[in-house]
Parts: C-alpha cells; structure tokens; sequence
C-alpha cells in the first residue's frame, strides 16, 4: 500500500523544517497563505485500484499537529496514534535570523528520543548537522 498525499505534504514539511541552513519557512514551502498557526494532518493507506486511488485504514500514526510561530517557522509537532494518545513531541528552535538551530523529540514520558544540532560558520559558508540519540551516541552527521 502507498500512503496517501498528506503523507507526502507532512514529510516535506518535516524536510523543510530540519533542512539545515535554508530560512525558508514552512510557510513558504507549502504556499500556504495568511499567518496559518497549526495543521493537523491525518494519515492513511492509500490503496490502488486500477490507477485509482482510494482511502485506506488509518495508519498507527494517525494524525500529526504542527503549530507554527509568528514568522512562519515550524515550532511544535506533536504525533498522535490511532488511540489519540501522544506518541512524541518534537519542538524546533531557531537563531535570530532564522536558521534552524535545534530539534529536540520527546516520547511520551518526557525522555530524549533524539536531538538535532546545527551551527553555522558564516565565514566559509558550511553548516554541520549532528544527530544524537538518547545514550548520546551520534545517529547522523552532515557538513554543507
């Protein structure tokens, strides 16, 4: 089964959001008009008929809730499963010229799932991208 097209929106929107040196905001991103402060995104299989595609079953992840700040920057996400308990909570921060700095993901009892950093050496121009799990070992590591 394929998921459906929200499937895709959320998962750019997500790219967006922790694509590193880039100020583009979601906003932007999505074309979406006027100052949007959350987007709830419900997610489901997508099932092919004959080229047609057609609504499925809920996936675990049911829906997503992103809630965005004054300039358009993704702020929050919470992820909520087909029970509508929270499943995590990812909060996102930025410099003040609106770089992302930080992405930190919680489970549902308040521990680290993973934490994202990003710094910026505006002299040469490169940003370096570091992912670390909650033992802290690096999970993924990118220099622009």
């Amino acid at each position: 089964m394929k998921l459906n097209r929200l499937f895709v929106i959320i998962i750019y929107a997500s790219l967006i959001a922790c694509g590193g040196p880039k100020t583009e905001t979601v906003w932007e991103a999505m074309k979406m008009e006027g100052k949007v402060k959350s987007l709830k995104t419900v997610w489901f299989h997508a099932i092919n008929q004959e080229g047609n595609m057609l609504l499925g079953q809920p996936t675990k992840r049911y829906f997503d809730s992103l809630v965005f700040n004054e300039s358009g920057q993704l702020i929050e996400e919470y992820s909520i499963d087909s029970s509508h308990v929270i499943d995590s909570h990812t909060s996102f921060s930025y410099t003040s010229d609106g770089k992302h700095l930080l992405t930190i993901c919680n489970d549902t009892k308040g521990e680290l799932i993973y934490k994202e950093v990003y710094t910026y050496d505006d002299e040469t121009r490169t940003s370096l991208f570091l992912r670390y799990l909650a033992d802290g070992a690096i999970d993924a590591k990118e220099k622009k």
